[in-house]
């Protein structure tokens, strides 16, 4: 492994909405600073490993898998192989809200819980050569930007066959439990900027605090805190980034109680304030 310092844009393959990237040791050097994608990020390791943290969660990419960034997730890049060769399609927001197919949220919150999946040798392969189709077009016109853009979809499209048919095994979980549990999760998204609390979950879904915890554990793997603490401090986070908001308009915007408040659970759940988050974060 190795650590290099500066990053370099080479070889790579534009679209307006989308862009193709084709890394190795013979052509960039990855930065290794914290980036927050306004897009989505799709990244197929050909060759190497590399050990990257999401959201402070750290995860190796080895030859042969995937690797998904959904938008305004935190990203770094922390150690990668030499040899390393990594191919990666980068989609801007617009492209994602332009996609004619309605949103699958249950797919997202796969792909937001297990970002990192090995697919099948034949839908690898078939990745691998959709992308190097993709990189030997070179050209802006308008054809060959369409046919990126349809390459680009056909990625997704057998990378989201392959997350909702490998994605992490969960333990025998009762039929009640999971739907408890994705009925939370969808009330969790559209609430959360008002309520964190878990009595308030509880009650709207009609089942004991304690009943609702177990749910959530048991089916996704991850407590009903980590939901709500993921969720909120990407939004923060957000805000941080792509507003010139106070922390105090911030703090309000997420219904709590006082600055000090957010600022304590900024720095307990990001490891910094967030002042120092909005002067050193990157964004690509």
């Amino acid at each position: 492994m190795y650590r290099p310092e500066k990053a370099k844009t080479t070889n790579n393959i534009s679209s307006g909405n989308v862009r193709f990237l084709n890394l190795s040791c013979d052509n960039a050097e990855p930065s290794m600073k914290k980036q927050i994608f306004e897009g989505a990020v799709l990244a197929a390791c050909i060759k190497g490993n590399a050990e990257i943290v999401i959201n402070r969660k750290e995860y190796t990419i080895s030859e042969g898998e995937l690797m998904t960034i959904l938008p305004m997730q935190e990203i770094q890049l922390k150690k990668i192989d030499a040899d390393y060769n990594i191919k990666a399609l980068i989609l801007s927001s617009g492209f994602i809200n332009g996609i004619p197919v309605r949103p699958d949220l249950d797919l997202i919150k796969e792909a937001y819980m297990h970002p990192h999946i090995k697919p099948d040798e034949k839908s690898m392969e078939d990745i691998r050569s959709l992308f190097e189709m993709a990189l030997r077009r070179n050209s802006t016109d308008v054809y060959t930007c369409n046919i990126q853009k349809a390459i680009a979809l056909s990625i997704l499209t057998i990378a989201a066959a392959q997350l909702k048919s490998i994605s992490m095994p969960r333990k025998e979980e009762s039929p009640r439990q999971e739907s408890i549990a994705k009925a939370f999760i969808d009330m969790l998204f559209k609430n959360f900027h008002r309520e964190r609390g878990t009595a308030f979950y509880a009650e709207k879904l009609c089942v004991t605090s304690k009943y609702l915890c177990t749910a959530v554990k048991s089916a996704t793997g991850h407590t009903l805190q980590e939901w709500t603490n993921e969720i909120t401090i990407n939004e923060a986070k957000r805000y941080l980034r792509t507003t010139d908001n106070s922390i105090k308009t911030i703090s309000d915007m997420l219904n709590f109680s006082t600055p000090a408040s957010f600022i304590r659970f900024f720095r307990k759940n990001a490891g910094e304030t967030p002042l120092s988050y909005r002067k050193t974060a990157g964004r690509i």
